[in-house]
C-alpha cells in the first residue's frame, strides 16, 4: 500500500538496496522498497500537505548542492578544521570540502573576475547604473484583451504567477553580479583563513572595494529597482518590496568580511572595514525607513524572516548589540507566531507553488537569525511560539515529508537544517538527525559534501 508521506530511512534500521531512481515509474517503487516505518506519529494530519513542485515532476536523479547558505560563520569550528587539516587528521567528509574549496578558489583566481552593478548593459529605469536592477521572477505580462500590442513590457499589465519563473530576468546582470560576489567572497575569505595565501585576501579585498566602496563602481545602498514589476512607461517603473530579499546573501558575506578582518592580513585594512560599514549602515537605514523596506519588514512569510535576519546581521557587523537584539525580538514579537503551527508545518510556505522549497528557505533564514541571536545572548533555537512550535518542530515536520513520493524537491537542500539541528539539539531515539544526514547524502550523490559551510558547521 502506497504511503503519501514517508519518513526518512536513516531514522530506522533498513537493509541496503541496490535499486536506483532512473525513471518516473521507478521513483515510488524505489521508496516502497525501502520498507520505511514512520517514527513520527504525533497525531498531526499531513495528508493535505502539498509538497510537490508543479511543472517539474519527480526528480529522476538527485544531485549534490553547493554555493552559499545564509549563515553566520562559526570561527571556533573553522579553527578546529584548520588545526585538524594542518595535523593531517581531518575527516574524509571535511577533507572533501577542503579539496572542493581549493578547486573553486583556483578557478576564481584564474578567471580573475570583478563583479559590479555598473557593468550592466541594461540600465535601470533612472538610467543610473549604480542602482541594482532586477525583474520580479514570477511576473508575466497579461496582454489578453489588448489589441495591437507592440511592446508587452509597457502596454500590458503584469501579474504574478507563483512558481513560473520569467526567463527575461536573466538578461539583467545585477543579480548575477551580487550572487557571484557573495559566492566568491565567502570562498576566498574561508580559503585565506585556512591556508593563508595572501593572493586570496587581495582578491577578496579588490572585489569588496569594487562593489561597495569605489566611487566609480559602487552599488547605491538601496533596492529601489530590485524585483521590478513593469507597469506603464519604463521611466515610471519601481522596485517591489520583495526585492529586499535579493540582498540576503550579504548576511554570509559580511560574516566572511569579519573573518577576513580577524585574520590579520596585509591587504584588508581598517579603511576597508570602515568603508563597508558605511555602506551597510546606509543600506540598513534604507531598509528601515523607505516605503519598500518597511513593506518588506511587514512580510509574514520567509520575506519577513529574511528581513529581520538581515537587520540583525547588519547590526552585528556594525557592532551594535542593542540593534541586533532589537531585530531578533521584533521578529519574535511580530511574525514568529504565524509561521509555524503545532505540527511543525509552515502554512505560509506550504501555500506556495514551490512549497517544500520555501519551507526550507524560511528555516534557512530563521537559522541564520538564531545564530546572530546567540551572539547577543538570545536563544531563538529553543524559543517556542504560542503554538508551542519552534525551529526544531518545523525541522521535524519536514523530516517526515522530505522523501515523500509526492515531493520533487531535492532532499539535499534540507541538509543544512538537519546539520544545524544535529549541532543545536543533538540526536535522540525519535529524531536521529545524524543518520538522516548520512542517508540523504547517500541518495543525492553526496548531498552537500564539498560545500564550504561544512567547514564551520561541522558536527
Amino acid at each position: 500500500m502506497r504511503r503519501s508521506v514517508l519518513a526518512v530511512l536513516a531514522l530506522m534500521v533498513v537493509a541496503t538496496t541496490s535499486q536506483t531512481i532512473d525513471d518516473l515509474a521507478s521513483v515510488e517503487d524505489y521508496y516502497e522498497s525501502l520498507d520505511l516505518v514512520s517514527s513520527f506519529s504525533d497525531g498531526s494530519d499531513n495528508s493535505t500537505v502539498s509538497i510537490g513542485t508543479p511543472g517539474v515532476g519527480y526528480h529522476t536523479a538527485y544531485t549534490k548542492i553547493g554555493g552559499v547558505q545564509t549563515d553566520k560563520i562559526n570561527v571556533d569550528k573553522l579553527e578546529i578544521t584548520r588545526t585538524e587539516y594542518q595535523l593531517g587528521i581531518l575527516s574524509d567528509d571535511l577533507f572533501e570540502s577542503i579539496i572542493s574549496l581549493k578547486k573553486r578558489v583556483e578557478l576564481i583566481m584564474l578567471q580573475n573576475n570583478t563583479y559590479t552593478v555598473t557593468s550592466t548593459t541594461t540600465k535601470p529605469p533612472n538610467n543610473n547604473t549604480h542602482y541594482y536592477y532586477s525583474l520580479a521572477p514570477y511576473s508575466w505580462p497579461n496582454c489578453s484583451g489588448i489589441s495591437r500590442v507592440v511592446n508587452k513590457w509597457t502596454q500590458c499589465p503584469w501579474n504574478s504567477v507563483d512558481g513560473k519563473i520569467n526567463p527575461a530576468g536573466k538578461s539583467l546582470s545585477a543579480g548575477h553580479s551580487l550572487t557571484y560576489l557573495i559566492r566568491d567572497g565567502v570562498d576566498l575569505a574561508t580559503s585565506y583563513y585556512l591556508f593563508g595565501n595572501s593572493a586570496h585576501e587581495q582578491k577578496f579585498t579588490e572585489n569588496i572595494r569594487a562593489f561597495f566602496i569605489d566611487p566609480d563602481t559602487y552599488m547605491a545602498p538601496n533596492m529601489n529597482y530590485s524585483q521590478v514589476v513593469p507597469d506603464g512607461p519604463e521611466d515610471d517603473w519601481i522596485g517591489s518590496r520583495m526585492g529586499v530579499l535579493d540582498t540576503h546573501g550579504l548576511i554570509t558575506l559580511l560574516s566572511a568580511a569579519e573573518l577576513m578582518a580577524q585574520s590579520g592580513g596585509t591587504y584588508w585594512t581598517d579603511s576597508d572595514t570602515t568603508g563597508l560599514r558605511k555602506w551597510v549602515r546606509e543600506y540598513r537605514t534604507w531598509m528601515e525607513t523607505s516605503r519598500l523596506g518597511i513593506a518588506e519588514g511587514n512580510g509574514k512569510n520567509n520575506h519577513g524572516t529574511f528581513y529581520y535576519a538581515q537587520i540583525a546581521a547588519f547590526s552585528h557587523y556594525l557592532g551594535e548589540t542593542n540593534a541586533t537584539r532589537a531585530a531578533v525580538n521584533k521578529y519574535l514579537d511580530t511574525i514568529y507566531d504565524g509561521q509555524i503551527i503545532a505540527s511543525g508545518a509552515q502554512p505560509l510556505e506550504l501555500s506556495r507553488a514551490f512549497s517544500l522549497h520555501y519551507s526550507y528557505y524560511n528555516l534557512e533564514a530563521l537559522g541564520a537569525l538564531a545564530k546572530y541571536a546567540q551572539s547577543v545572548g538570545l536563544n531563538v533555537f529553543n524559543t517556542t511560539n504560542s503554538h508551542k512550535a519552534s525551529y526544531r518542530t518545523a525541522v521535524n515536520f519536514l523530516v517526515k515529508n522530505t522523501l515523500s513520493t509526492k515531493n520533487s524537491e531535492n532532499p539535499a537542500n534540507f541538509l543544512p537544517m538537519l546539520e544545524t539541528s544535529a549541532n543545536v539539539y543533538g540526536d535522540d531515539k525519535t529524531y536521529n538527525y545524524t543518520k538522516a544526514i548520512k542517508y540523504i547524502r547517500n541518495v543525492t550523490s553526496g548531498g552537500d559534501l564539498g560545500a564550504v559551510w561544512l567547514l564551520w558547521t561541522r558536527q
